[in-house]
Parts: C-alpha cells; structure tokens; sequence
C-alpha cells in the first residue's frame, strides 16, 4: 500500500495540506536553518568587552602615563611602549628608592626631611596595588591609569607636586655617596692658614648641618662647585706645605749631629727623679718623633685626593711651628737642666747634709756638687740619681713643699736655710 499523509482514518491531515501551504519537509527545513544561523552566531550580539577602545581614551592614558615617567616623547609612541616604560619607572625608580630611605645616613634624619618623606610615602602605598595589578594581570593599561588619576582625585597638580618631591628625593639618594666623600674630607681636613681656603671650609661644614636644602638639586650643585674648589686649593695648598717639610727634614738630617748628646743624656736622667716635672723630656720625644714621623716619600697629591690627609698624617700647621727642629731640641734640652738644677738648688742645705752622711762615692759627690751649683754641667750618671731618690724618699713631704714652690727666679737659686 503505498505511504501516505494523513490521520488514523486514512485522511489527509489539514496541518500538513490542502490551504496551510506547508508540509512537514518544510518544517523540518525551518528548524535546520534555524539551528544553522543561531548556532554559529551569524546574528548573536557581541560581548561587551570586546567593543574597541576609544583613541581618546588611549591618548588620555598616555598622557597621565607621561606625567609619571617624565617622559613627553610618548604622546607619538604605541600603548603597548607606554607600558613598557610605566613599569619600567615604577620598578627602577620608584621601588628602588623606596628601599634606600632606610639607609639615610645620620645628617639627614631631620623632622623636615622625614615629614618630606611621609609625603612621599603615603602615595606609594596607594600606588604600589595598582602596580601590583599591573603585572599580575589583572587590570589592562588604560584600567590601570584610570586607578592611577583616582589617587591624585583626578588632579595633574597633585601628581606634580609628588611626582617633584620623589624626583628631588631620587636625586638626593643619588648624590648621597658623593656628599659622604664631601663630608668626611671637610671634617679631617687641618686648617691651611688661607682665609679663603678656611672660611670656605667652615661655610661647607655649616650647610651639612642643615641638610634639607640638599632636597633641591640647585643646592646640591651649588654645594659640589664649591667643594671641588675647596678641595683644588686645598690639595694644593697641602701638597706644598708637605715638600716644604721634606726639605727641613733634609735639613734636619744634616744637622741631627748639632744635638748635643751629652746633654741629651742628662735631661733623661734628671727626669727620673721623684716629684719633679717630666715634660721637657716628652716634648725633646715629640720633635725627634716628628722628625722620624715626616720622612715622607708618599705620593701626597694622589692620596689627597680621596682623603684629605697624607697617610704619614703631615699637619700643615707644624711647619710653622717646628721651621728648626734641632735647634728647638737643644733649647727644649737646656731649659729642662737648668729646671731641675733650680729645684735641687732648693734643697740644697738637706741634700749636702744626706750626702756626708751617707758617704757616696767621690764621682756621685761631684756631680751633685756640679747639680747644686752653677756651673757647667758634666755628665751624670744613673748612681748619682739613686742617690738623690734616697734622700728625696726620706724626705718626701719636704721636697714635694721645695719642688713645686711657685717664688720669684732669685729666691728659687737661693738654697735652704
């Protein structure tokens, strides 16, 4: 029997024929279709996210992000360099100084340098998200700008203020080596003897004490000119008044025999006596220390330039001070005899006494008879001021009167009585 369209009764049915125009093919045909066009998305909407970004919209980011970096080229540079160069400031500026403001040296912890600093911070800690979004992905460029403007409330000035005190503040960590060089040479340099020299020297160290200026980078250039002027006169001025010490120690070496050793000899004796003054072996020790000292063959102009003194420690001033050496040691020599001769001339009643009765040898007699008098001087020996301890010992409380009695030059010369 051959198929056919239609009911149980064998009728045809009149939703599949006769007037509706339409069989089930037909239907089946629509659905297909349908399915087709819906199923590849001929006519579905597109997502929000995917609509393309305004250039206005980039071209504003790129301006805030050249307000960031500094950076005015970028305004004819694509997004993707933008970005580049944003990430690039935040990491090698912005964090690396973060780190550094710990490690402010002593000078620069002032009330007025750390309230400059919390300024500075306190925006860092609302920036740091954002940049941390950034690279994590989680905001696209102009998402991450957008965030940037809302923490200056949207306000180029506010970002320039801060982006200035940063700037001055990246600029000062930068110079802080060579200020720690400035500072450490002006504090060990000697005084030349040179007004100009001198006073500039005092200004510099002056203007340390006030470090917050140094936040200005006009400041700190004006503070570098003056220091490498300073410094040029200075390694010059050094450096001359150092030959001209070699060439008196030279002298001096030529001369060192004028010392008289005799003498020399009985200073360092008479020094060992109790009670008494010891200073004018210490200074005759000091010169012939300074001598020694000041035999320099140093490269002087080469070490001054990284530190302010030669390694032989060369005090420009001595040389004024010390121009004859060896004669100030054979004065320095003389004058200490004759003050230990004036002291025992003080006693001289109770040491002649002590000496008959203890009876010493005919040479210690002699020289204690040559102490007491005025005469000159012959060599002592060691003996001769065992002697003169033993009586001082046995007398304590009445040479310690003598000794250090402040008189006139005429009743010191006179003996006891």
């Amino acid at each position: 029997m051959p198929y056919s369209i239609g009911n149980a009764a064998g009728n045809p049915d009149p939703l599949l024929t006769g007037n509706y125009g339409i069989n089930r093919i037909s239907i089946l045909s629509l659905l297909v279709a349908s399915v087709f066009i819906n199923g590849f998305g001929m006519n579905a909407e597109k997502p929000k996210n995917s609509l393309p970004v305004k250039p206005a919209q980039n071209s504003q980011s790129v301006h805030w992000i050249s307000l960031f970096t500094g950076m005015a080229e970028l305004q004819n540079n694509t997004m993707e360099h933008s970005r580049e160069q944003l990430t690039e400031w935040w990491r090698y500026s912005v964090e690396r100084i973060s780190k550094q403001i710990p490690e402010f040296p002593e000078d620069f912890r002032t009330t007025r340098i750390w309230r400059e600093i919390k300024f500075i911070e306190n925006y860092l800690s609302r920036l740091k998200p954002v940049f941390a979004g950034l690279q994590a992905g989680t905001y696209n460029l102009n998402e991450t700008v957008h965030h940037l403007r809302s923490v200056f409330s949207d306000e180029e000035n506010r970002l320039t203020k801060w982006k200035q005190s940063l700037d001055n503040l990246q600029g000062l960590v930068l110079w802080l080596p060579a200020f720690s060089h400035a500072r450490e040479y002006l504090l060990g340099a000697f005084p030349l003897g040179m007004e100009d020299s001198d006073s500039l020297c005092k200004s510099l160290i002056q203007s340390i004490k006030d470090p917050f200026p140094f936040l200005e980078s006009g400041t700190r250039q004006r503070f570098d000119e003056s220091f490498l002027t300073f410094k040029k006169n200075y390694i010059e001025r050094y450096s001359s008044l150092h030959e001209e010490m070699r060439n008196v120690i030279r002298n001096v070496k030529k001369e060192e025999s004028k010392v008289d050793p005799i003498a020399l000899r009985n200073l360092e004796l008479l020094s060992g006596l109790q009670y008494t003054d010891k200073s004018y072996l210490n200074r005759v020790n000091i010169l012939a220390r300074w001598i020694q000292r000041n035999q320099c063959t140093l490269p002087v102009s080469r070490i001054l330039e990284r530190y302010p003194r030669c390694y032989c420690n060369f005090n420009p001033c001595s040389i004024r001070q010390t121009s004859a050496p060896v004669n100030q040691i054979n004065v320095i020599i003389q004058e200490g005899i004759e003050y230990f001769r004036t002291a025992l001339r003080r006693c001289r009643n109770l040491i002649m006494k002590e000496v008959e009765e203890q009876k010493p040898d005919d040479s210690i007699s002699k020289q204690i008879d040559t102490l007491l008098g005025k005469g000159t001087m012959i060599p002592i020996k060691a003996q001769t001021i065992d002697t003169l301890n033993r009586i001082i010992r046995q007398n304590t409380s009445y040479f310690q009167a003598k000794i250090r009695s402040r008189t006139d030059s005429t009743k010191e010369s006179a003996p006891d009585s």
